[in-house]
Order: structure tokens, then sequence, then C-alpha cells
């Protein structure tokens, strides 16, 4: 999976920025996110953060 940023002034590129992922990153990331995440909200429910940041970092990625 590709992540991309491009940054266009005056219809030139001026920045172009791209990050490849695997799965096994996406994996990595989302965990480390959502163990995160279940310390300062302490719901009590991993697996529906887990969830929930996949689905997020899922997202952001296909509409790049």
């Amino acid at each position: 999976m590709k992540l991309s940023k491009v940054i266009l002034e005056n219809k030139k590129v001026v920045t172009k920025t791209q990050l490849e992922f695997t799965a096994s990153d996406i994996d990595k990331l989302t965990e480390a996110i959502a163990s995160k995440l279940e310390e300062y909200l302490d719901t009590g429910n991993k697996e529906l953060i887990v969830k929930s940041v996949k689905s997020a970092i899922n997202e952001i990625i296909s509409k790049n």
C-alpha cells in the first residue's frame, strides 16, 4: 500500500512524498496506535479500538 502526498503551487509540483507500507507495517502501526489510545481512553475493549484504527488507516491509504 502506498500513501502519497503532492503539494502543487501554480500548477507545478513543489513537494512529492510517498510512503510504502506492507501489511505487516500496517498491523504494527495499528497495534501501536490502538495501545496508546487504550491507555488514554481506558475503554476496556482494545479489540474495538484496533478495528477502528485499522479501518481509519485503510481509508486514509485508499484515498491516496
